[in-house]
């Protein structure tokens, strides 16, 4: 589930309009190396969580705190992509990606 909120004018935290992000949704082409997406959970065609997903709109980016987006795993970097409506998100949005550091590959035994 996403930690995204808006704040109306009393600074009292109300739902965010964008739907939840708790089931499986098409990946956007803007996420180059994501097979799928459930949740906020991204996975590589390996099957590897390497990214969490959030989607932001596109006011409030902002005015959003950086404690509101968090990973279960250390963050590598962090990309946005600006997104148009779609049938997922019917406003304008961002994608805030935070890709994990890579795993280690598994050491071949001998």
């Amino acid at each position: 589930m996403s930690n995204l909120v808006a704040r109306g004018e009393s600074d009292e935290v109300v739902p965010s309009a964008l739907p939840s992000a708790a089931v499986s949704r098409p990946v956007p082409a803007a996420l180059v190396g994501i097979a799928r997406l459930e949740g906020t959970r991204a996975y590589d065609h390996a099957g590897r969580h390497v990214a969490t997903v959030y989607t932001v709109p596109m006011g409030d980016l902002a005015h959003a705190s950086a404690q509101r987006f968090e990973a279960s795993r250390p963050v590598d970097h962090v990309t946005v992509h600006a997104m148009t409506a779609d049938a997922q998100v019917p406003a304008p949005h961002y994608l805030l990606v935070l890709w994990h550091v890579p795993e280690p590959s598994p050491t071949p035994r001998r």
